[in-house]
């Protein structure tokens, strides 16, 4: 464990891509398993540098994570006996339900320190300030800022519905008056329906890792969760990470239809979020996804639609997650078209006027000919007829 965590470190100072540092830390953690405070050790490490770099998400999903470690050592040792929250489960989105938060992570089935090994470390752990109700409930104040700082609302209420819990067992009633005030002003932020819409949302791109010199990485895919909004952007990102140590690196964009040979490319392009057939606010349309499309032209009237699930959902502790199925169908660019008004629809709530929701996405359609290009969404609607979802929609695919 040693060894593999003094490599693990001379690593971590020698690469510039972070999605590959954030996996060392990950594997670090996971070496010292049976040593509670060096594995803790390491995800704060983990969280601290995704503090650093801005990730604030993802910063958020390990301090949820580093909890929930906590929890399941003082659990397995006899010192807690808590159930975890349901809200947890909505903070922490690759959670099943009915398993210990962290047990899909690192403490996997066949890899739980022995029950003696742990027994040896009861007395230090339950003496130390890291393994007490104070340092749970601080974490998870941190997760409610870096939430906040986010404008992920809807997480941050979820963390305060986590937290009291720990506040009613220590009667702290001060503590308790102020998560109680802290949730009036955050469903009162959340029913500001006019902030809320002027969020901006993460964007999604897909890489393709295609030569010899990525070792591992060559022939897989990723969707990346990203705040970057030009592909450019990101391009110049992917740059940065890999031209030290990859030569005759090139960074493939949409556009670029030349042929490459002998070299090592990144192909880069834009992923959407497939939801499913409710009604989503912008937020839950980013939320807890696992699947994506991209569409290509195929014929006058068609669409090729390639749609992916990536192994875990967003957000998580990571911003590069692999595609583990990709799908391909076949639809009318008519469709596509019914799609993004029912996309639109769906973001306004039931109660909203029907004869004004249908102004607005007229006036949606007409000033901004490409809005198909950026959304989609596979379901029926119950405020057009087809007759009047074709009429709408007709000249967009003529």
């Amino acid at each position: 464990n040693v060894t593999t965590t003094l490599s693990n470190m001379k690593q971590i100072n020698n690469t510039n891509d972070i999605d590959y540092k954030i996996q060392l830390y990950i594997n670090s953690a996971m070496c010292m398993i049976e040593s509670p405070h060096e594995c803790i050790t390491w995800m704060d490490l983990l969280a601290k540098f995704r503090k650093e770099n801005n990730n604030l998400v993802e910063c958020a999903q390990t301090k949820i994570l580093t909890t929930s470690l906590i929890i399941d050592f003082l659990t397995y040792l006899g010192h807690w006996n808590m159930e975890f929250p349901l809200s947890y489960y909505k903070m922490f989105p690759n959670m099943v339900e009915g398993y210990n938060l962290s047990g899909l992570f690192i403490l996997t089935e066949g890899n739980l320190p022995s029950e003696q090994f742990l027994n040896s470390f009861s007395s230090e752990i339950c003496q130390s300030k890291l393994f007490s109700t104070e340092a749970i409930s601080n974490n998870l104040l941190e997760v409610i800022q870096l939430f906040n700082e986010a404008k992920m609302y809807e997480l941050s209420l979820v963390a305060y519905q986590s937290l009291l819990p720990y506040y009613y067992i220590t009667n702290d009633y001060k503590k308790q008056r102020e998560c109680h005030s802290n949730l009036v002003d955050l469903n009162t932020l959340l029913l500001d329906r006019e902030k809320m819409d002027n969020r901006s949302n993460p964007n999604f791109y897909i890489t393709t890792f295609v030569g010899t010199d990525f070792g591992e990485l060559n022939g897989q895919e990723f969707i990346h969760r990203e705040n970057v909004s030009f592909i450019t952007t990101f391009a110049n990102y992917l740059t940065t990470c890999y031209e030290k140590s990859i030569e005759n690196l090139v960074i493939v964009k949409p556009e670029d239809d030349r042929e490459y040979h002998n070299k090592n490319c990144i192909y880069v392009s834009y992923a959407y979020p497939l939801p499913d057939d409710k009604n989503h606010s912008l937020f839950d349309s980013n939320y807890k996804i696992d699947k994506f499309y991209q569409d290509e032209e195929s014929t006058k009237h068609t669409i090729v639609r390639k749609i992916f699930t990536t192994k875990n959902s967003f957000p998580y502790i990571q911003k590069r997650i692999p595609i583990v199925d990709t799908q391909i169908m076949q639809i009318t660019k008519l469709d596509k078209a019914c799609q993004v008004v029912q996309s639109i629809i769906n973001l306004f709530p039931s109660e909203f006027p029907r004869k004004t929701l249908r102004k607005r996405l007229k006036k949606i359609l007409l000033d901004d000919l490409n809005f198909m290009e950026h959304v989609g969404l596979l379901v029926k609607t119950d405020i057009y007829t087809n007759a009047e979802l074709h009429k709408l929609c007709k000249k967009y695919y003529e």
